[in-house]
């Protein structure tokens, strides 16, 4: 049997509802479709007490019969003007189809909805959000085109599904997004594509597809005059009725057929719309990684079922293009995403696993050791494959400088004990660090907030960057909190007091010439040095303020040897640090950069300052050297304030693209993979500690900036 096109005419009907939409046909008669069901059956309502009819609706009812009888005498003219003989055998034929097929449709919806509700569930925290965005479109399916003979995914759902099998490149689970499961489904879905095809086929003859479209055309059971009209005109006669009972097997299979295309074609839609919401929990919601934000876990739909539901409304029909405006665009992030295929592939690799450096090797040397050595290097892209050989010569001394830069290590082109350290760190480890930076890069400020123009300190790499539209203008050296631990009777707690602060403010003022004001503790000791010696003060540029109570305020003058040097920038924020100059530029030099109590000495800080009030504050550079040589402190406001946003990331990429690793200076990144988020800087000291540190020397508190606290040695990671 054979069914022409115009089958497919028949979904016009039930486009309200998702499986009939399908399906091409209605759940016909006038009975209440299959509800959702949602749990346990529950008992009917008990039903309304009759009322005695009025007036107005007995007329109603008399009209409506009068119109019935009106319309079955003009059918019963119609009719005996039509050519044919008697219709009987073949009325009660169609009858008996169009029965078989109506109750087939809803049970066939009844089944359907069963398991579309199962298939929610089953994904169970999406669960809640799937159902809500279903149940508003009618169940209908969202990615997929009805259009077509054999129904297929829209432009919506193939931009989506591609967006989605990328997500491992951003470093985020498969798993996540079940895409093991979805190309699954994508498969069977195609399969069953090509089986609903051949079904629909059928192998009816010319007349027999007339025939077929006439009854399923019909959206309910029609009257019998109906009926025996629309036979009649249609041409049909008694010998027809063969043809019928072939409907009810050739309907048969093309609903099992259509059944399994649903199943399918349901479940990829499912996995389509949850791994959207997966993407907006990934690039916009939850917080995994952040030192003292992480762990809280807050990372489910229910969790951000408002927010979502919004996300669904503002994606406008193309969730694929709302995704990809979550994806951080700073250029540092895309060469992560080329890191990490990089070090994915390399942790793979059984071959480089093997890759070991058991000696320390110096420029000259020759061998099997320096063999492994270059293969390394060449591994990780600093040599390139022809360049492998048994001998030390430039070429590697060169390379080895360079891995030296991007590991924040001296650069002096010999395998030493922690350049051969590093060099043996697993490339699983590498890929780890590489896949935790792309998770702080999505949930850093900066990607949510999005300005143009910014400040990012990033702590373990040292440096503060100035970005303009995703062009990096501006390279800074910072130095940091250094790592001490230690112990405050004042505050009567043990902690990490030092460690420079996380946060996003906006730089506001720009001191030039600052003064320096001393915490209590030293201001006490300062007293007691002048006393000792009686031009301590002078030779050291210290002044004394009288108050009116008769106390007094020890403060260092603006000048070249003041501890902030001849300027800072504030930016407001609970920590109270900032960034500053410093007479102690020896710190600059070195590759790992903590040694400050909190605030953050900054290299060429005149350049930074000249390059800001040249740009918000309309001040050229004559005019701070003007003000800079008056040694009078001087707060210039910026206009706009610049935003700045202090952040830890221990991976980054070389203006070559190659991924730099950098120290985890504060062990945040240690505290994720142990699973001790949020963080704890500080803990109460028991009485008995409290006791026991009574008439010993302690610190009182964080040292001021400018007292210089060694970091310790540190090795590469």
């Amino acid at each position: 049997m054979l069914v022409n096109s115009r089958v497919l005419g028949i979904t016009r009907w039930f486009s309200m509802v998702f499986v009939l939409s399908l399906l091409g046909w209605s759940c016909g008669g006038k009975e209440e479709q299959v509800p959702l069901r949602e749990g346990p059956a529950q008992q009917s309502p008990e039903a309304p007490k009759a009322e005695t009819p009025g007036l107005a609706e007995k007329l109603k009812a008399e009209m409506k019969a009068k119109a019935e009888r009106k319309k079955a005498k003009e059918i019963l003219g119609e009719i005996e003007t039509l050519e044919g003989g008697e219709l009987s055998s073949l009325v009660e034929a169609v009858n008996e189809f169009l029965e078989f097929r109506f109750r087939s449709e809803r049970a066939y919806y009844s089944k359907y909805m069963e398991e579309f509700d199962r298939k929610m569930r089953a994904r169970r925290s999406m669960a809640a959000q799937l159902k809500e965005v279903y149940a508003a479109a009618e169940y209908g399916l969202l990615f997929h085109d009805f259009a077509a003979r054999v129904p297929s995914l829209s432009p919506a759902g193939q931009g989506l599904l591609s967006l989605l099998k990328e997500m491992p490149s951003h470093g985020l689970e498969a798993e996540d997004y079940r895409l093991e499961s979805l190309q699954k489904q994508l498969d069977w879905f195609t399969k069953a594509q090509e089986e609903y095809g051949r079904a629909a086929e059928g192998e009816f003859g010319e007349r027999e597809r007339k025939f077929w479209d006439l009854l399923a055309a019909y959206k309910e059971m029609p009257q019998a005059l109906e009926l025996t009209r629309d036979l009649k005109k249609a041409g049909y006669n008694n010998d027809d009725a063969v043809a019928v009972q072939n409907f009810q097997t050739y309907y048969k299979s093309l609903l099992d057929a259509k059944f399994k295309l649903n199943e399918a074609a349901a479940e990829v839609d499912l996995d389509l719309l949850a791994g959207f919401f997966q993407a907006l929990l990934d690039f916009k919601y939850v917080i995994r990684a952040h030192p003292f934000k992480g762990g809280s876990n807050k990372d489910s739909a229910e969790d951000f079922k408002e927010a979502l539901r919004m996300d669904w409304q503002n994606a406008g029909g193309d969730p694929a293009a709302y995704i990809l405006g979550l994806i951080p665009d700073n250029p540092t992030y895309l060469r992560l995403r080329e890191g990490l295929a990089l070090y994915q592939r390399l942790k793979d690799d059984p071959e480089v696993a093997k890759l070991k450096i058991k000696r320390e090797l110096k420029p000259g040397a020759k061998g099997e050791a320096v063999q492994v050595l270059t293969k390394r290097l060449a591994a990780e892209g600093y040599l390139g494959p022809e360049q492998v050989s048994d001998r030390y010569g430039k070429a590697v001394v060169d390379a080895v400088k360079v891995y030296q830069q991007t590991h924040q290590m001296e650069e002096d082109g010999a395998v030493g004990r922690l350049t051969r350290k590093s060099i043996n760190v697993s490339m699983d480890r590498r890929f780890k660090a590489v896949k935790l930076g792309l998770q702080r890069w999505r949930e850093s400020d900066i990607h949510r907030d999005k300005p143009a123009l910014y400040v990012r300190v990033n702590i373990p790499q040292f440096e503060a960057e100035v970005w303009d539209n995703n062009a990096l203008v501006r390279v800074h050296k910072v130095v940091v909190g250094n790592r001490n631990q230690d112990v405050s009777v004042q505050r009567k707690q043990r902690g990490f007091f030092n460690h420079t602060a996380l946060l996003k403010s906006k730089i506001e003022t720009v001191v030039l010439n600052p003064k320096w004001f001393p915490p209590d503790r030293i201001q006490e000791e300062l007293l007691t040095d002048l006393e000792r010696e009686p031009d301590y003060f002078e030779k050291n540029n210290f002044g004394i303020i009288q108050h009116d109570d008769g106390s007094e305020t020890v403060f260092q003058k603006p000048g070249p040897a003041n501890a902030l040097g001849l300027v800072k920038f504030l930016f407001p924020n609970e920590a109270n640090v900032y960034m500053h100059d410093t007479p102690q530029k020896k710190y600059f030099d070195r590759p790992v950069r903590a040694y400050s109590h909190g605030c953050m000495r900054t290299h060429k800080p005149l350049e930074l300052a000249k390059y800001l009030l040249g740009n918000f504050a309309a001040m050229d550079e004559a005019k701070m050297q003007e003000i800079l040589k008056s040694e009078k402190e001087s707060y210039i406001k910026l206009d706009p304030p610049l935003p700045i946003f202090v952040e830890y990331c221990t991976v980054g990429v070389d203006p070559e693209g190659r991924v730099r690793f950098f120290i985890d200076i504060y062990g945040y990144d240690r505290a994720y993979w142990d699973r001790q988020l949020p963080v704890q800087l500080t803990e109460d000291l028991s009485d008995w500690e409290l006791k026991r540190l009574a008439g010993t020397a302690t610190v009182e508190g964080p040292a001021p900036e400018g007292e210089e606290a060694e970091a310790g040695a540190i090795d590469p990671e």
